[in-house]
């Protein structure tokens, strides 16, 4: 992997200007991942695919686009998911359009006529074509590439519609019967609850947890209370032992004092001998 890398940047340094594009290509040829290779060198393109998707993104390219553009399985793969997940922001696939393997190109191609022919208008046609997508799981690259346009001109065309955009989060609101929205890579879908997310908090069990760790808090400071005290009574026989002791030492330090000075009035000492 790392001969057909050098071979791709030796491709780069030799044109003068490679292109996103040319860039994405060239990496996508390499199958394997940046973790293999040196982290010196992984840091470099991961850097260089999150710079070239910056700039594509700045130059209002849609996300799909991009990701749509990125090889799955390649060397620019693996650069883009570690550079998005650097930012937080997730990996390629979250940015890829739809893709149904069990729709054709030509059943997209019909089934698009087919709406064309009977709808009223050019907007009637496009709202009606981007709700069967929707519901056969078929995104734009793979309506684009039946058609046999540009993925771009899809989404050109969806975003014309005005259709709501959730790429910042939002509420959406409608009629119950069903209507179309933009979406974006993947993104989290709640029915509302009279206005509210129905999310029950089920406190049951932690709160059981917690009586219990409070149960055992308190037993275990019972325990503790009573070795406590029978430590502290414990301490309080020793000392009292203790001075025992030491009264009875200075009764037997005093009563020889008292011997010695009674022998030694009573001429009983220990004066010279002969």
């Amino acid at each position: 992997m790392q001969d057909a890398l050098l071979g791709a940047v030796s491709e780069w340094v030799e044109t003068s200007s490679p292109g996103g594009m040319e860039i994405i290509e060239a990496l996508g040829g390499i199958e394997g991942s940046v973790d293999s290779l040196p982290p010196e060198i992984a840091a470099y393109l991961s850097t260089a695919m999150g710079s070239l998707i910056s700039s594509m993104k700045s130059s209002g390219s849609y996300d799909q686009v991009i990701a749509d553009g990125i090889s799955q399985g390649g060397l620019d793969e693996s650069a883009a998911d570690k550079w998005l997940g650097d930012q937080g922001l997730g990996s390629v696939d979250d940015y890829r359009s739809a893709y149904n393997p069990d729709v054709g190109a030509n059943e997209i191609v019909d089934q698009i006529n087919a709406i064309t022919a009977s709808s009223a208008t050019e907007a009637e046609a496009l709202t009606r074509a981007y709700e069967a997508a929707v519901a056969s799981g078929v995104g734009s690259k793979q309506i684009a590439d039946a058609m046999g346009v540009s993925q771009t001109s899809i989404l050109d065309a969806i975003t014309g519609l005005g259709l709501q955009s959730f790429n910042g989060g939002g509420i959406a609101s409608g009629p119950a019967s069903g209507y179309p929205v933009m979406m974006h890579g993947i993104e989290a879908v709640v029915p509302l609850d009279r206005g509210a997310i129905p999310v029950r908090l089920d406190t049951t069990a932690a709160n059981d947890a917690v009586v219990r760790h409070l149960q055992v808090m308190s037993s275990e400071f019972g325990t503790m209370t009573s070795e406590l005290s029978a430590l502290r009574k414990d301490m309080r026989s020793g000392m009292a032992y203790a001075a025992s002791q030491r009264d009875q030492l200075r009764n037997v330090q005093q009563e020889s004092r008292d011997e010695v000075r009674r022998l030694s009035v009573g001429g009983g000492g220990y004066g010279s001998i002969g």
